[in-house]
């Protein structure tokens, strides 16, 4: 060890120390900075499945009242019917684009600087 030859072991230390320490703070910072995102990304989905099982069909049906819907509601309305009919499609081109994330950052990572900064975020 760099430190113990030198005889500046204690000073080696800190700054391992202080240089984990710091590690450490960016990476609860990131955490904390994702639970944001996946919280209204789950509440996203709650929200479009009750709108798409419960209570866009309710209106669907009792619509026929008025003339002409609105465009946010006619594009609503719209996009209940087709994830209702062809959910297996969305379903499959969120799993195609999860996978597709997953290969893109595969690739990143074989090059060095992909690797230098994968490393930085393990534990």
């Amino acid at each position: 060890m760099a430190g113990e030859s030198s005889g500046a072991l204690d000073t080696v230390l800190l700054r391992m120390a202080n240089h984990y320490e710091r590690e450490n703070k960016l990476k609860n910072k990131i955490k904390g900075a994702m639970i944001y995102p996946i919280v209204l990304m789950s509440l996203t989905v709650v929200a479009d499945s009750d709108a798409d099982g419960g209570s866009a069909p309710v209106y669907r049906d009792h619509r026929s009242r008025w003339r002409h819907d609105p465009l946010p509601t006619r594009i609503l309305i719209g996009l209940s019917s087709f994830m209702q009919s062809y959910w297996y499609l969305v379903a499959g081109i969120v799993i195609w684009q999860a996978s597709a994330g997953t290969r893109s950052s595969a690739a990143i990572q074989a090059t060095s600087g992909g690797t230098a900064v994968n490393s930085s975020f393990r534990s």
